[in-house]
């Protein structure tokens, strides 16, 4: 079997158990979602593949481009070797290829969710620190990991959150979720080695259009996020979603030390990626009336 038959597989797998159907109708919805799931295999096992041969930078640039996404970058990462801590919300879909494609640095690695989808990367997977929201242990050794690869001069992603949040062009709410004092603990643990703590804000990953479909919008009424993705990188004629990824300063060690707590720290990583999405409200007019050859890339 393939890669690329394999993350089809277990993409269809996915979908299944997070639309919960029942006996009866898994099946037809098993062969339904093959066919996005067979397309979205083959992209992603070439995305693979382009890490190995290209870095994980360029590679994820690519892979926007195949999608038909633009990517507008405000801010920047130095483009030294000096070790840095991304804690960044989490709107899904495209934001983890906007944020390695913005970040520029081949020396990236996410602390991602432990998935058999994740693990059947094996060049992705080089790039990703496992955590279990279930097990101490395996939190520990994610954070050590983590430290381990700030140490030697790495960038380390982390999601504030640890779940997918609202995207903010499309979400008049909130946008973030709350935050877990383990963003604290390891943006604490990381300034006090040297590392820039640098909060970046993820915007209009989505397509609009297949946001707007009907069966998109039933599942995201069952709790079901990972449709509209699907449907965007996989079918024709939603090539309309432009990502704005902006990266703000650093925030200073002094700040983080003088918090009383863990939970004090999150909440300041929290509201300096929060401030970074002060100017949602432009980019949903953006995303309602721009088509995305009238925005060129920064």
């Amino acid at each position: 079997m393939t890669l690329a038959d394999t993350l089809a597989d277990l993409s269809t797998a996915e979908i299944v158990s997070a639309l919960g159907v029942g006996p009866r109708r898994r099946r037809f919805v098993s062969i339904v979602a093959r066919i996005p799931s067979a397309r979205l295999g083959r992209s992603l096992a070439r995305f693979d593949a382009r890490v190995g041969e290209a870095g994980i930078a360029r590679a994820a640039a690519e892979t926007l481009e195949r999608f038909g996404a633009r990517i507008e970058v405000e801010g920047s990462l130095s483009p030294d070797a000096s070790a840095a801590l991304v804690v960044t919300n989490h709107p899904g879909a495209y934001d983890a290829l906007a944020t390695m494609a913005a970040l520029g640095r081949d020396d990236l690695s996410f602390v991602a969710a432990d998935r058999a989808f994740l693990r059947a990367l094996p060049n992705v997977r080089e790039h990703l620190v496992f955590a279990d929201e279930g097990s101490a242990r395996v939190r520990a050794a994610a954070v050590r990991r983590a430290l381990s690869l700030l140490r030697s001069g790495g960038v380390v992603v982390q999601y504030g959150a640890g779940e997918i949040e609202p995207d903010a062009r499309f979400d008049e709410g909130s946008c973030l979720a709350e935050w877990s004092d383990g963003t604290g603990l390891l943006a604490a643990r990381a300034s006090a080695m040297g590392a820039r703590v640098i909060p970046v804000f993820v915007s209009g990953v989505h397509s609009a259009r297949a946001k707007r479909l009907p069966f998109v919008r039933w599942a995201e009424r069952r709790g079901t996020t990972t449709i509209a993705p699907l449907v965007q990188a996989t079918l024709p004629g939603f090539r309309d979603v432009v990502v704005r990824v902006r990266i703000g300063a650093p925030i200073e060690r002094a700040v983080l030390e003088a918090a009383p707590s863990h939970a004090a720290r999150a909440a300041l990583v929290r509201e300096a990626v929060a401030a970074l999405g002060l100017d949602r409200d432009r980019d949903r007019k953006r995303s309602l009336g721009t088509s995305p050859g009238e925005i060129s890339a920064r």
